[in-house]
């Protein structure tokens, strides 16, 4: 089973897709909860990081990639414990990319979110009853709302991370993040429209129509004035 996020961004999507397979050897052949590792190239405090260093024998992987052991999980820290994570290396974003067997997350559920495990055992035993859709709804609905990162990984000790190394990863949480994604031009400017602009710099400008014409968009900045 591979849970991926779908608001990430991979341009090198020839390795993330090796990276996957070897994940996918890694969980296979045990009973480890398997995590992509993100190299980080700042200190940023919107990310969850990894503590790993020491290497797990998982044999030779496709990527050349060595699995390491998660020593811990810190969820989103300060800037200053981010910069200290960088200076002391063996950290990674957490990337929120996950691969296991189906058996071995329910184990780790059992152990360390009982409640959760006891409600999809419930459900699992309504497939294909007359009640199944009601009994899920109903069963469903009072589960605690509680990340799989919180619940499982940060508590397991059968984690492993699998660094992803370059592999053009950005998670775009904002509009500022399009910056590492979408072509700069040398004005500082992210424009994907048909536009025209006087004195515009540093601006995001996108626009899609549903018709086969674009719309022109035009942007006029007045030096000075409170009023873009």
């Amino acid at each position: 089973m591979i849970v991926l996020p779908a608001d990430h961004v991979v341009q090198d999507k020839k390795r993330f897709l090796k990276l996957l397979e070897d994940a996918m050897t890694v969980a296979a052949a045990g009973s480890h909860l398997v995590t992509l590792g993100i190299t980080p190239d700042r200190p940023a405090t919107g990310y969850g990081y990894i503590q790993a260093v020491n290497p797990f024998a998982a044999g030779d992987l496709s990527t050349g990639s060595e699995v390491l052991k998660v020593e811990r999980f810190t969820e989103k820290p300060d800037k200053e414990t981010a910069e200290q994570f960088l200076d002391e290396g063996g950290y990674f974003w957490n990337s929120g990319m996950f691969i296991w067997r189906v058996d071995t997350i329910l184990h780790e559920m059992k152990a360390h979110m009982p409640k959760l495990h006891a409600g999809l055992m419930a459900i699992e035993n309504r497939i294909g009853a007359p009640d199944y859709e009601e009994a899920l709804e109903r069963i469903y609905r009072r589960q605690d709302v509680t990340s799989i990162d919180c619940g499982v990984m940060e508590k397991s000790n059968r984690v492993l991370v699998l660094p992803t190394g370059e592999i053009g990863w950005s998670d775009i949480g904002d509009w500022s993040a399009l910056n590492e994604v979408l072509k700069i031009d040398e004005e500082g400017n992210v424009i994907q429209a048909s536009h025209i602009g006087i004195d515009t710099s540093n601006s995001i400008i996108l626009s899609k129509h549903t018709s086969d014409r674009d719309r022109l968009v035009a942007t006029l900045v007045f030096v000075g004035s409170r009023h873009h």
